[in-house]
Parts: C-alpha cells; structure tokens; sequence
C-alpha cells in the first residue's frame, strides 16, 4: 500500500490547537499495473490521482477564478454517486452514496409499463426496458439526439421528469443531509456553490432542485 500525507494548517478543535491532516491511501499493484498500461501505449505517467483531487487542483491551480468559499461537487455515476466538499481550495470531506442513474432509468421503465399496460389509445407499443430508458433521457439533454413522442412513449419530457423525480428526490436528501453534518456537525461554513458532473449532461434539473 501506498500511503501520503499533507499537512493542511493550524486548527482549532475545542479550544485545543492542532494540525489539519489529509491523508490517503492506495493499492500499490493497481497504480503499478496503471503505470505499466499507459507505458506500452506509449503515455508513461509523472503521477496518478483520482477525480477528488483532480478538482482539487482546478481549484488550487486557480482554474475557476476569484473564488474563495465552499464548494461542493456531486459526482451522478450510475450505480453510486459521491459528493466531494472543498474550502478554499481544499478537498475536506468525500462521501459515497449508493444511488445512480440506474435508479432512475429503472423507475422510468416501471412508471412507463404500467401506463402503457392502463393505456386505451390501441396502439401497440413494445414495453420499455432499460437500454430504452436510459435513450429516453438522454434525449432530454440538448446535446443529445432527441427522440420522436412516439419514441418517448407519448410522453412530454415533464411527464418523464415527474416519472423520475422520486429517485432524483432520494439522491437530493442525501446530499442535503451529507451538507447537514458538514456545517451543523462538523461546524464548517456552509456550502454556497456546486458543480454536478456525471455519466451524462442533462443536470440543471437536479442543480435547481438542490438550489
């Protein structure tokens, strides 16, 4: 195992002065294995990190400029999702949720058979799975193909967004209760700006919410 550290600055902990420390660990034989990958390909690596620190160094390298307060960013991957939390450029807090896009694409899938099977319009629809989910919304971002009403099952895309709103709800909780314990518990300043990034591009929706 790989082990690093790096002394974060002066604190205080009730009253007590001490040192804030962020350390990580890392399996040796992935990063060796990921070093030799890249060198056959022609690419050898000077280093390896991971998305959080990644973000990390935007924020540090002064990519996004002129800012100095809380930030969060929410990772939507599609079985788990994760919410990183930065002060003043720093990563302080990271925490994994097990909830993704496959919950949505599953309650689309759901929601949509049991109004095609209710449905009196006589037209003959195949009942939708999740590969056709996940094409239905993918079709809502812009930068995506969209599809025709009979493609979406005669849905608008507010009945598909009304459809999935209970998973996207249960994602929002967590993430306004993972923000909970960082300024209630923990005593940090509140977060005041987040970035969403994920498997795909259709997230304004989930930003206003979470606003």
């Amino acid at each position: 195992t790989i082990l690093d550290f790096e002394v974060m600055g002066e604190a205080i902990d009730q009253g007590v002065n001490k040192y804030d420390v962020m350390y990580y660990t890392a399996p040796r034989r992935e990063v060796e294995e990921l070093g030799k990958l890249f060198s056959l390909a022609g690419w050898p690596l000077t280093g390896v990190t991971i998305t959080p620190f990644a973000f990390q160094n935007i924020f540090r390298t002064k990519w996004i400029p002129d800012y100095d307060g809380t930030a969060a960013s929410l990772f939507i991957g599609n079985d788990f999702s994760r919410i990183d939390i930065y002060s003043r450029g720093n990563l302080i807090m990271t925490r994994g949720i097990k909830a993704g896009m496959s919950s949505v694409f599953e309650l689309l899938v759901d929601s949509i058979n049991d109004k095609t099977a209710q449905s009196t319009d006589g037209l003959n629809r195949d009942r939708c799975d999740k590969n056709r989910a996940r094409e239905i919304i993918f079709s809502l971002s812009p930068d995506s193909p969209s599809l025709t009403p009979e493609d979406r099952y005669g849905l608008s895309e507010q009945e598909i967004w009304d459809m999935v709103l209970p998973a996207l709800e249960r994602l929002i909780r967590q993430v306004e209760r993972t923000f909970e314990y960082f300024t209630e518990t923990l005593g940090n300043k509140r977060v005041d700006k987040i970035y969403v990034s994920g498997v795909m591009n259709i997230y304004q929706p989930v930003v206003d919410y979470v606003g």
